[in-house]
């Protein structure tokens, strides 16, 4: 059995993380985020499986937009 590891700290909404991961992409820092960075940093923030499948198919949709090639 995998062992998750969560935040003990503040919880970062999705908000957030999109914008992080917005970030990393325009400015060119990580132009490949993966689906699993994105599943894995919602994921470690404390939030449900089923809302981690979904949030991360809507920032990926984002990211692709803004030139992700991840």
């Amino acid at each position: 059995m995998k062992t998750v590891y969560r935040n003990a700290g503040k919880r970062q909404s999705l908000d957030s993380i999109n914008d992080c991961f917005a970030v990393m992409v325009i400015t060119g820092v990580n132009p490949f985020v993966t689906r699993e960075l994105v599943y894995n940093k919602i994921e470690w923030n404390g939030y449900a499986k089923h809302v981690c499948e979904q949030a991360t198919e809507m920032i990926m949709a984002d990211l692709k937009l803004l030139g992700n090639r991840g």
